[in-house]
């Protein structure tokens, strides 16, 4: 854990995970990159639109037998609608995302094995993957925006940065996400469906009249 005062108002960061880059003081919002231990300023977030999310910062549960804790969030979105993809960390040290979207939750993780690709244009265009040991296939093709962003993320992640996301599905409950940026490299993910229930989550926001997730 590193510690350190914002450099726009003072107020105290707190980054939890060594692989975080981006951090949003929750004070003032401003985005506060980390380079080793200097920090640089880059920008305002604006305030996060509300939503009917359970989910928020410091929520605990229990996945595969390992606790995480939620670090931050990003919120995409697309001309049909948006979803949250909150920043998890497991007490090993790995990490992960949850993501909601139209009240599904899903965990994703890094591949144990990252398919062999030859180049990011034969990606765009693959219809199948195959992804330790499972064969996925192209179901949806999207480009997203990044629509704002809170706490702690391994990555840059503001308003207005643009991307392409392809998801892939194996025709059960797994599925694998492959999210390509402005820069050469990609990002991949495979994950499953869960509940919060079922991932033992704590700590979750509480709605006057609704039940447990």
């Amino acid at each position: 854990m590193f510690k350190a005062p914002c450099p726009s108002c003072g107020g105290e960061l707190i980054f939890r995970s060594k692989t975080t880059v981006l951090c949003v003081c929750s004070y003032c919002r401003s985005n506060v990159i980390r380079h080793d231990v200097d920090l640089e300023l880059m920008g305002k977030q604006a305030d996060l639109l509300p939503d009917m999310s359970p989910l928020q910062i410091g929520v605990t549960g229990i996945y595969k037998r390992k606790r995480f804790h939620v670090l931050g969030r990003q919120i995409l979105g697309w001309p049909d609608g948006r979803w949250n993809e909150w920043y998890i960390m497991f007490s090993n040290g790995s990490d992960g995302w949850i993501a909601e979207a139209q009240g599904e939750f899903s965990v994703l993780l890094a591949p144990k094995e990252r398919p062999g690709l030859p180049n990011l244009s034969s990606l765009k265009t693959k219809k199948t993957l195959k992804i330790d040991k499972h064969t996925y296939t192209l179901v949806d093709r999207k480009k997203v925006e990044c629509l704002g962003s809170e706490g702690e993320l391994p990555f840059k992640a503001v308003a207005g940065d643009k991307s392409l996301v392809l998801d892939y599905s194996d025709g059960k409950n797994r599925f694998a996400s492959i999210e390509i940026g402005s820069s050469p490299d990609f990002n991949i993910f495979v994950g499953s469906f869960i509940t919060l229930a079922k991932v033992r989550a704590t700590g979750l926001r509480e709605f006057e009249g609704w039940g447990k997730p």
